[in-house]
């Protein structure tokens, strides 16, 4: 056996090892604080399946999915069974969908025998844009789909790594393009092709629209030099190599993101469709040859130590469930930035903080969080897996969804009307350029305290916006030390 099954081991001891509640008092929306928690019954609880094996209750949840409607989905690893949640920031905290299992009171393993019905070992999902859910069953080395579960049914209709739904065999060390090791991720983009993390083969394979095929064969492979390959890069480490990837995941460009595990990194590919399979940029680290454990030295917005999730808003904004270091990070729009440091924390009161729980378990602190899904809005949810609870956090970062130039009826000077989400009302401003404009109104503020829309007043508008003339827009909110990712804008 070659020394890469000590790396595989190791992934999956991480992934295997290590009731509901709405908190009293629900944080503001663009903060940084914790608004619900879904599988215990207060922010101090940390006990699987609290109450009973039931609809409530969680047992080291591993990762979340929203659909477009906000619906949400758990992968309750332990519990081999996936939940969905009905728009859990506006309803409730007790599932209303199980799959994986015949009931909410079940959990045993491959439940009635491996079909299409069943789970061993779920892991990450992703929500198609048509809405079907596709999970990576990590036991059963296979990735399945379900035609939009909360219309349809709960079985499977689609399978990945496996010939048919009853048979589940791990290809290990004979590889090839229809076989899957311990699968961690899959993603799908807009024309429907699938992107899984084949993290027992330290791979990621692309299957074009197979949905559409029916073809289970992969297309393309990352991370190894061909389908029939699954060394680590122990000896070398680069940008066209892996070592145990969990995650991937797609921006709004096409681009690949890919967390690099055990190489305490996460990398991204310039849509790799087009391109090639060669890594363009590296979060983590200082340079695609280095592997270091916060690499700096310390625990800082630079560093991280074994990243197991990686997921983008609306805007490009990347969150980084740094597992090991017990926080999911924030990079505010890092591609238009060209800035491979962290802008937020979640789950540690600092970037130099790196303890489980630090400080003792509240609603606010975090132990191994294994993932983390952002919905359409920007809300985001962290699965908190030594806690046994999903964290749902409101729209942290202020999303910009459109801007445009207007003549204000009364005195015929122009105006700077923006749209988004999550702009606290009283505090944001518009910023054209990284400078804020002299004056801010807000328009259409919700219960929450919110504006859908900003206007941005100023006496040298026309010096500050110029017709023709390129121009970034963001929305700054100082109270919370947010700011929107920069929307490039021509009057």
């Amino acid at each position: 056996m070659r020394s890469v099954t000590t790396h595989r081991a190791v992934a999956l001891a991480l992934t295997l090892g290590l009731a509901s509640g709405q908190l009293t008092a629900s944080a503001a929306v663009g903060d940084a604080l914790v608004d619900r928690i879904i599988g215990q019954p207060t922010g101090t609880t940390r006990t699987p399946n609290i109450n009973g094996i039931n609809a409530s209750g969680l047992n080291n949840p591993a990762a979340t999915a929203f659909d477009a409607a906000g619906n949400l989905y758990v992968s309750d690893l332990i519990n081999r069974r996936v939940l969905g949640y009905i728009s859990p920031f506006t309803t409730d905290m007790v599932a209303d969908l199980v799959i994986g299992q015949p009931d909410f009171n079940s959990n045993t393993l491959n439940n009635g025998g491996v079909s299409a019905s069943s789970l061993a070992g779920p892991l990450g999902m992703t929500v198609s844009p048509a809405g079907d859910l596709w999970v990576a069953d990590n036991d059963n080395h296979r990735v399945l789909e379900y035609d939009r579960p909360f219309e349809t049914d709960t079985v499977a209709d689609f399978v990945i790594g496996q010939p048919n739904f009853v048979t589940n065999a791990g290809v290990e060390e004979h590889p090839d393009a229809g076989s899957l090791y311990n699968p961690h991720s899959v993603a799908v983009d807009a024309s429907g092709n699938v992107w899984v993390a084949d993290a027992g083969n330290n791979r990621v394979l692309e299957y074009d629209r197979p949905l559409e095929t029916l073809d289970r064969i992969a297309d393309r492979v990352l991370g190894q030099p061909t389908f029939f390959d699954y060394g680590t890069d122990q000896e070398v480490v680069d940008a066209i190599s892996f070592l145990i990837p969990t995650s991937v995941a797609l921006d709004s460009r096409g681009n690949l993101w890919v967390a690099d595990h055990l190489d305490n990194r996460v990398l991204e590919f310039d849509d790799p469709l087009r391109f090639d399979a060669v890594a363009d940029r590296v979060l983590g680290q200082p340079n695609f040859a280095s592997r270091a454990i916060n690499y700096t030295g310390s625990v800082d917005a630079a560093g991280l130590l074994q990243p197991r999730t990686v997921a983008l808003d609306a805007n490009d904004n990347v969150y980084v469930a740094d597992v090991s270091n017990s926080r999911v990070l924030l990079y505010v729009s890092p591609l238009a930035t060209n800035d491979r440091i962290a802008d937020r924390v979640f789950g540690q009161p600092d970037f130099n903080s790196g303890l489980p729980n630090n400080g003792g378990q509240t609603a606010q602190t975090m132990y191994t969080p294994a993932g983390v899904a952002v919905d359409a809005a920007g809300n985001v949810a962290v699965a908190d897996f030594n806690n046994s609870r999903v964290l749902l956090l409101g729209t942290p970062t202020p999303l910009v969804t459109s801007a445009q130039v207007k003549v204000a009826k009364a005195t015929r000077k122009p105006k700077l009307v923006v749209r988004g989400l999550g702009m606290v009302s009283g505090s944001a401003v518009v910023e054209v350029n990284g400078a804020p404009l002299a004056a801010t109104k807000y328009k259409e503020v919700a219960a929450d305290g919110t504006a859908h829309a900003l206007v941005a007043l100023d006496a040298d508008f026309d010096a500050r916006v110029p017709r023709g003339v390129r121009v970034r827009i963001t929305v700054f909110d100082p109270q919370t030390g947010s700011r929107s990712a920069p929307i490039p804008f021509t009057r």
